[in-house]
């Protein structure tokens, strides 16, 4: 396959210097990329096999490399981000790799090495320009937070994060001095050298950075959801200029917050739109409900100001008193000491010899860091010998007295340095799976069971799986609340599985399923909610609670709610379903019951005590009541970079915040509830249309006819003064709209005749369905007569104002007397 090229010419000289000669090579089933350079005496060539694929994001995919060493010297390991070659011809997006290839090479030089992550080159490969890089190992902040055994809270204490901050502001501070602009600053672009508590972190991805000048303005739009300013989130014309800097003094204070409460400061596109109209102030709780000193506070809200030019510049946020190292005694002073104390595995190779002058920064063994552990009173680790005589390389020989070393620690329940060991040995043979499998095993007997996880299906990708190994990775499943996966690597090894591990597979699978029968056949919702305790005794240790068993949990209390108007079950849904969305707020199953709550509020406001966390509706009706925007995702997290609308094309996942991309979204959703409308499914279509009202408040011509929709669908529903509401905000919103004045004439007529319980034979015609022909008013009329009389249920004896009311309460619990009630 031909190599494609990209005219060099176009690109500045640091970068043309950094591209890597390159070939490609298939042995065994491996995949091999080989570098050949020429130093002046001698040619060399690097050889690096292909391990894994990392992740991959909107700005390109990462895979795992090792250099192949075939004496002596431990094997290097680097990252190769994986970015697609544009189209040349589409200027913007020409521009794209090469802001980042430049931004790259210009902050891996040595003296940046502390702040950004290295860069060891770029090469081509067919289709895509590949960017070496160093790998971090413990990864970004972003899972650092989300994972519940490293960080069992989801957020840092205050010193810990103002370590950090004050790390990733010299990084922006040295951008900005530079000339250069980040503008996708956010926790997953955070990368961990070494974890508290004595932090270091890199700044990483400079897929959008760009470079400033005299003009350093632009009318970019593009970043990540939950860390865009309002500048750049559509609430100001698009065609404004944006200060690329202050953006990324935004995205800081984004950092900040989440690091600090593990929540976002504005959850939603609303909750910001009303933050920037100023309709709500600073949400200053969020931070004092966690304790956080003044200091702090008054910094993030100094960078999450509404005008940009009053937010602190990176240089002004360093001298804010809030980074004022001096008030925290025995904090040692930063980049100067940022690889003192952690342990480094030293390539024992000449990098002279392999690696010339002008290819790029040496990309060295990588640094394991990791916390200090003391060692253990009366027993020291075995260190790899010397004088080791038996067979093997010198290399398996280091490898294996770190492996002993391990076991020994394992036996005597030390994990912590039972770990620290079977690292070293996994560092010094990446490709053996006994090492992997050994490290799952101490990280279970930890407790880490996401890392045990990993480190089994890494086992399994190098080597033909044991039983052992299957057998491992079963109990993992089971712990992770996965019995499904489970049982299907029990059938895989008969005869070596226990019948304790199977049962415990098998009844967290029993109960999981009668969880969801109880709520979806039976309408039984406090059966849900036991099955779900029960299922819960198999989980691990420190084990999350699966997101599907939050979501089923969180639905049975709100149907609890709703049938029994009990506020206990309504604040247990809102947490579960506030601690999902913090976690990934486009998650689509949180978002649709958390508009359920709203919808149920906004039509029973008796069942809410006024001191829900929730949004509360406002006199516009309950489409004001939450913001439910498109959750087609990739990340991220949830965490993914949403598409630029002028200096910077389409990316795969990224959402555009043109006018055009939301108007699409509002008719597409707007469809869904007219197609639920048809169906007589008017609840559903009710809460679809509100999903649509506040997708783009801007786009005034279609949120009109939705409004209409929606009042529409309240007449049905029997709720005919917010169907007039609705038909008066449609005529706001466009007043040469002739619709609404005819639906809102019919609302008031039917109001009217509701009132007298009778119908008028000769009122106007209403329209059958958004979008359709009309139909006579007489069926309207008789149906709001219908709805106007107390119904008693005959199972239960409640009653009912309305009929529709009562039939959702008979086709929830059953409890029709026969096929005709």
């Amino acid at each position: 396959m031909e190599i494609p090229t990209v005219p060099l010419d176009i690109l500045p000289e640091l970068v043309r210097d950094s591209e890597l000669k390159v070939q490609f090579v298939q042995e065994g089933g491996s995949s091999f990329v080989i570098h050949t350079h020429t130093a002046r005496r001698r040619s060399a060539e690097e050889k690096w096999l292909v391990k894994r694929h990392l992740r991959s994001g909107g700005q390109g995919s990462v895979d795992l490399q090792t250099r192949v060493v075939e004496e002596f010297g431990e094997p290097s390991i680097r990252a190769v981000k994986r970015i697609e070659i544009p189209d040349l011809h589409k200027a913007a997006r020409s521009k794209m790799y090469q802001r980042e290839l430049e931004t790259i090479a210009k902050f891996s030089q040595a003296k940046f090495s502390k702040l950004f992550v290295t860069s060891y080159g770029w090469y081509l490969s067919p289709g895509y320009i590949n960017i070496a890089m160093e790998y971090c190992e413990l990864g970004d902040l972003n899972k650092y937070l989300r994972n519940s055994l490293l960080c069992p809270e989801n957020r840092l204490p205050e010193l810990d994060t103002r370590e950090i901050v004050y790390q990733v502001l010299e990084a922006l501070s040295t951008m900005h001095e530079e000339n250069f602009c980040h503008r996708d600053l956010k926790l997953a672009n955070i990368l961990i050298k070494r974890t508290g508590p004595r932090w270091w972190v890199k700044v990483a991805d400079f897929g959008l950075s760009k470079r400033g000048g005299n003009d350093s303005t632009t009318n970019f739009s593009a970043g990540s959801r939950g860390y865009m300013s309002p500048e750049i989130s559509g609430f100001k014309d698009l065609d404004s200029k944006v200060d690329p800097y202050a953006v990324d003094m935004w995205g800081l204070g984004q950092v900040v917050s989440r690091l600090l409460t593990g929540q976002v400061l504005f959850p939603t596109q609303l909750d910001l739109g009303r933050y920037y109209f100023g309709d709500i102030k600073f949400p200053e709780k969020l931070l004092r409900d966690v304790e956080a000193t003044d200091d702090v506070t008054d910094f993030v809200k100094s960078l999450t100001r509404i005008e940009p030019a009053k937010r602190l510049t990176a240089l002004g946020a360093l001298d804010h008193p809030w980074m004022d190292m001096s008030l925290n005694p025995g904090t040692e002073s930063r980049s100067e000491n940022l690889t003192e104390g952690s342990e480094t595995m030293v390539d024992t190779e000449d990098p002279s010899n392999v690696w010339p002058d002008g290819f790029g920064a040496q990309p060295k063994c990588e640094q394991t860091t990791r916390p200090k552990t003391a060692p253990p009173s009366n027993t020291k680790p075995s260190e790899p010998s010397a004088n080791l005589s038996s067979g093997g390389t010198a290399l398996e020989k280091v490898a294996e007295a770190h492996k002993d070393s391990g076991n020994q620690f394992f036996k005597d329940e030390k994990y912590d340095l039972a770990i620290e060991q079977y690292t070293k040995a996994i560092e010094t043979i990446p490709s053996s799976a006994v090492y992997l499998g050994n490290r799952a095993a101490a990280y279970m007997a930890h407790f880490r069971w996401e890392e045990a996880f990993a480190d089994c299906l890494n086992a399994m990708a190098l080597e033909t799986p044991t039983p052992k190994l299957r057998l491992r990775l079963g109990r993992i499943y089971t712990r992770l609340g996965r019995p499904k996966e489970a049982l299907a690597q029990y059938e895989k090894i008969p005869g070596h599985v226990r019948e304790k591990d199977v049962n415990r597979a098998n009844h967290m699978e029993n109960c999981i399923k009668s969880a969801r029968d109880a709520l979806e056949v039976y309408k039984d919702y406090s059966s849900v909610l036991s099955f779900i305790d029960q299922a819960k005794v198999e989980l691990g240790t420190l084990a999350p609670t699966p997101r599907d068993w939050k979501l089923l949990r969180a639905e049975a209390s709100i149907y609890i709610w709703q049938r029994d108007g009990d506020l206990v079950h309504l604040v247990e849904a809102e947490e579960i379903l506030r601690d999902l969305l913090g976690k990934d707020y486009n998650d689509s199953e949180a978002h649709r019951l958390d508009a359920r709550i709203q919808v149920t509020k906004a039509m029973k406001p008796a069942f809410t005590d006024g001191n829900s966390t929730q949004p509360t509706t406002t006199n516009e009706g309950p489409d004001q009541t939450i913001n439910t925007e498109d959750t087609r995702e990739s990340v991220p997290g949830d965490e993914r970079p949403t598409q630029p609308t002028s200096d910077v094309n389409s990316d795969s996942h990224s959402v555009s915040l043109t006018s055009e991309y939301y108007a699409k979204e509002i008719v597409r959703v707007k469809t869904i509830g007219n197609e639920a409308y048809k169906k007589g499914q008017f609840t559903k279509a009710l809460e679809v249309y509100s999903d649509a009202l506040v997708i783009w408040p801007r786009d005034k011509t279609n949120n009109a006819r939705v409004a209409l929709n929606r009042a529409q669908t309240y007449i049905k529903l029997g709720e005919i003064q917010l169907a007039i509401k609705d038909c008066e905000r449609a005529l706001r919103l466009d007043p040469s709209y002739e619709k609404p004045h005819i639906i809102k004439e019919l609302a008031e007529k039917l109001l009217g005749e509701t009132a007298k319980q009778g119908t008028d034979e000769g009122e106007a015609e209403q329209e059958k369905a958004p979008g359709e022909s009309t139909s006579e008013t007489k069926k309207e009329a008789s149906q709001a007569q219908d709805d106007a009389t107390t119904i008693i249920c005959p199972k239960c004896g409640e009653s009912f104002e309305r009929r529709w009311k009562f039939i959702n309460h008979a086709r929830q619990f059953d409890h029709f007397v026969d096929s005709d009630s």
